[in-house]
């Protein structure tokens, strides 16, 4: 599977039915001109317009990782002793997208992306979110920024006197 592949281009000869249309879409498949590889770019299937060329003439899709074995072929190469900027121009990946992939290989030895999207684990406990209720039933005027400068102010009374009685506990217990 080659990089075109990866990112679902299809050549000219598969990717347009007898009618010049994408397959099972309908969406027409334009040709961009000849690509380094030289055959004919094809449109990608419902792409939204987020596809495109980068400068080195490779494929990418806005937002979307690089396939697998693309990102095993960078780390195989590295591995092999090739520079990160030979290895972007022979495989036409962006110096950046190279050296991210290769710096998170060398972090958590994985090539595998991060995760796109998901929630951010919950921060606000019960007693928080009913502090922040409280403050706006006393004055529902109150900006975020406000409430959260009280809340801070909070934690910090309750850190500074957490401190004090972890001291003051210490030094009675040595007194005895």
């Amino acid at each position: 599977m080659d990089l075109w592949r990866g990112y679902g281009y299809y050549p000219p000869s598969l990717a347009t039915s007898p009618t010049g249309s994408l397959p099972h879409s309908g969406v027409p498949a334009p040709h961009l001109g000849p690509s380094p590889f030289g055959h004919q770019l094809g449109t990608f299937p419902i792409d939204n317009g987020h596809t495109g060329v980068n400068q080195l003439g490779g494929v990418f899709v806005n937002g979307r990782p690089l396939p697998d074995h693309v990102r095993g072929r960078i780390v195989e190469m590295a591995h092999q002793g090739v520079r990160p900027c030979d290895i972007s121009r022979q495989l036409r990946v962006s110096h950046g997208c190279v050296s991210k992939i290769l710096g998170r290989f060398y972090e958590t030895g994985s090539v595998k992306p991060g995760v796109i999207g998901g929630s951010k684990p919950k921060v606000a406990t019960p007693r928080v979110v009913g502090c922040i209720a409280a403050y706006k039933r006393a004055n529902p005027t109150m900006f975020a920024w406000e409430i959260r400068e009280k809340l801070l102010q909070v934690m910090k009374t309750l850190t500074y006197s957490g401190v004090l009685n972890k001291r003051l506990a210490h030094r009675l217990g040595k007194d005895l």
